[in-house]
């Protein structure tokens, strides 16, 4: 006969009270003291060591946006010639004439700068230059119209200063008609030596200055061109420079220099790079010298 409930055991009777204990959450661990102290020291070192790091990033980075940017935006070449003779009846007039020769040094010498080409140098050596036709022309138009405005004058017209303007309006007239037939004859034979004109343009946020030695690399070596003057270039600004070889002489270049003077001189095209220093950054451009003339 089953027992009734009343007289199960007391285990059993003891079993539906059981329950699960409850599960306890995790215990967080602590680092250790040593372990905190060795992060701590790592963090700090890592700090110390890209500060300078970081400080010379950012002064690089806002030195190169301050900093000149230069690029050659044109560039124009010019070949050097030998010099034309003036004719004969120029440089006897020149020397029978020295008050009129004076007056028109005076007033050529006015019409040119410090950085011009020589406009006088060929009343001595009497090689014309080409460069020079209109100041030269101007200051004779110049001494042309004093002296007949002087011959002109009411108060002042005895027969010995009648005759000594006349002379030198003559004068005047044989010195321009050397001048015109010399700037007519046609320049052929080249010298070698040759000139770049290039326009400089500043795209920087500061100022620069373009140093008067630049480079010119041909298939033949490397020559060096001068200027005769730093080249000052405002920020975002144009400026001009003109280099050449006849500026400079380098030690060292002279077997390059004289194939490219060769090279000129027969008439054959050289192709090179013309680079420039503009404030320690650099620009260049392609240059061609033309076998034509």
């Amino acid at each position: 006969m089953p027992a009734s409930p009343e007289m199960q055991p007391e285990k059993d009777q003891k079993q539906t009270d059981l329950q699960t204990p409850p599960t306890l959450p995790p215990v967080a661990t602590r680092p250790s003291l040593t372990a905190e102290t060795m992060k701590a020291f790592i963090t700090t070192g890592v700090v110390i060591l890209l500060t300078p790091l970081t400080v010379s990033l950012t002064f690089l980075f806002t030195a190169a946006l301050q900093s000149p940017r230069p690029s050659i935006e044109e560039s124009t070449v010019a070949l050097d010639y030998e010099p034309v003779a003036l004719g004969h009846n120029l440089q006897l007039v020149l020397a029978s004439h020295p008050t009129t020769a004076a007056h028109l040094r005076e007033e050529i010498l006015m019409r040119i700068g410090p950085d011009e080409p020589d406009c006088v140098g060929w009343m001595k050596d009497f090689n014309w230059s080409y460069d020079c036709a209109q100041r030269v022309q101007g200051a004779l138009e110049k001494i042309a119209d004093e002296a007949k405005s002087a011959l002109q004058n009411p108060f002042d017209r005895s027969p010995e200063v009648s005759r000594r303007i006349m002379s030198d309006i003559k004068a005047i007239n044989i010195i321009e008609e050397g001048i015109n037939a010399a700037q007519q004859t046609p320049a052929t034979s080249r010298t070698g030596d040759f000139e770049v004109n290039i326009g400089v343009y500043n795209s920087g946020s500061s100022d620069g200055v373009v140093k008067s030695l630049a480079s010119f690399k041909f298939d033949g070596g490397t020559v060096s061109l001068g200027s005769k003057t730093w080249t000052p270039v405002k920020s975002h600004s144009f400026a001009n420079a003109t280099f050449g070889t006849l500026n400079v002489s380098v030690s060292g270049e002279e077997a390059a220099r004289e194939q490219l003077q060769n090279k000129i001189k027969k008439h054959e095209k050289v192709h090179g790079t013309l680079k420039i220093n503009m404030s320690e950054k650099l620009a260049s451009t392609e240059i061609d010298i033309p076998a034509q003339d």
